[in-house]
C-alpha cells in the first residue's frame, strides 16, 4: 500500500506502492523512521494518508509534520487545504507555514476526509484500480452514473438514505464539494444525508452537487455536530472499503495532526469561493 524511505535529515518520503509491502513498511515506519523523523512527505493520495494516520501514535501525530503531495486519484485532503499542485513543497521556506487541523475517528479508525455509507461504499467496492488509472478523478463521476443506472427505488426503504457521509473537510470523491461549510479548524463533523427517491430525482441531486447547489435540495440534509452515531453494514473511509458491519459514534480529534502548507496560493475557485491565501 505504501513504501517509505529516508530522504533528507529528519524527513521520510512515503509513496504509493505494492500492498505486499504494507506490513514491512508499517514495521519499518514504527521501529526505524517515525521516532527519528520530524517531517513526513506523502507522495500519494487520500488512501495512503488514511493508512499513515492510523499507524501514528498520538505522540507521533502531535510531533510530526505531514506534507501531503497530491499524487493520488482523489487528493481531497490536499485539495481541502488549498494544495492544488504537486510542486507546492518546492517553494522557499518563507512561503510555507504550519497548520494544526482536525481529523475524525470512528470506532477506533481515524479518517482524514470522510466516513460514508450507502452509495460511496458501493462505489469503492466496485471501483477497480484500472478505472482509476485510466480515468483519474472522472472515474468517481462515472462510478456514480453506473450506480444510478443500477439503482432501483423501493418505497418500503424510503427511510434508508442512499448516501450518508460524515466529513471533516469539504470534499468527497475526487473534488465533489459535498460539505461547503465544513472547516477542519472548528472541531465539527458535517453529516450530509441524501434521502432515497426515484432515479429521476436522484439525478437532480447529482446535478446539484456538480454545480455546488445541493445544500438547498429537498432530498439533501446537512448538519454539523461534534459527534454523530453511525450504523452501517459496510463503509467507505477515505476511499478505502471496510466490509465489516459497524455501529458507533464518530467524533472529531481536534488539531490532531500538523500539516505543512503553502502560505499563498494562486487564485482558484474552490467550493464557490476564490482562494488566494492558504485555507488554514
Amino acid at each position: 500500500m505504501a513504501q517509505a524511505q529516508r530522504h533528507n535529515a529528519g524527513e521520510i518520503v512515503i509513496s504509493a506502492g505494492l500492498r505486499s509491502a504494507e506490513k514491512r513498511c508499517c514495521n519499518s515506519l514504527r521501529a526505524r523512521y517515525l521516532e527519528r523523523a520530524n517531517e513526513v512527505l506523502i507522495l500519494a493520495g487520500d488512501g495512503t494518508l488514511h493508512w499513515l494516520v492510523n499507524q501514528l501514535t498520538e505522540a507521533q501525530a502531535q510531533r510530526l509534520i505531514l506534507s501531503p503531495i497530491p499524487c493520488g486519484t482523489g487528493n481531497d485532503f490536499a485539495r481541502d487545504l488549498g494544495l492544488l499542485r504537486a510542486d507546492w513543497r518546492m517553494r522557499e521556506d518563507e512561503q510555507l507555514t504550519l497548520a494544526s487541523v482536525d481529523i475524525g475517528e470512528l470506532h477506533g479508525t481515524r479518517f482524514v476526509n470522510a466516513a460514508s455509507r450507502g452509495l460511496a461504499a458501493d462505489l469503492v467496492q466496485r471501483q477497480g484500480v484500472r478505472s482509476k488509472l485510466w480515468f483519474g478523478r472522472v472515474s468517481y463521476v462515472l462510478g456514480v452514473l453506473a450506480w444510478w443506472m443500477r439503482y432501483q427505488y423501493q418505497p418500503h426503504q424510503a427511510n434508508t438514505p442512499v448516501l450518508q457521509s460524515l466529513l471533516v473537510g469539504r470534499f468527497l470523491g475526487g473534488g465533489l464539494c459535498l460539505a461547503p461549510q465544513a472547516d477542519r479548524r472548528h472541531g465539527l463533523l458535517t453529516r450530509v444525508t441524501v434521502s432515497a427517491a426515484p432515479r429521476r430525482q436522484l439525478l437532480g441531486v447529482l446535478w446539484a452537487v456538480l454545480r455546488g447547489r445541493h445544500a438547498a435540495h429537498p432530498l439533501v440534509r446537512i448538519e454539523q455536530q461534534q459527534e454523530f452515531l453511525l450504523q452501517a453494514s459496510a463503509l467507505e473511509i477515505d476511499g478505502e472499503y471496510y466490509a465489516d458491519p459497524i455501529a458507533g459514534a464518530a467524533n472529531v480529534l481536534r488539531s490532531f495532526i500538523t500539516v505543512r502548507v503553502a502560505r499563498r496560493q494562486r487564485a482558484n475557485t474552490v467550493c464557490g469561493r476564490s482562494i488566494k491565501e492558504s485555507t488554514v
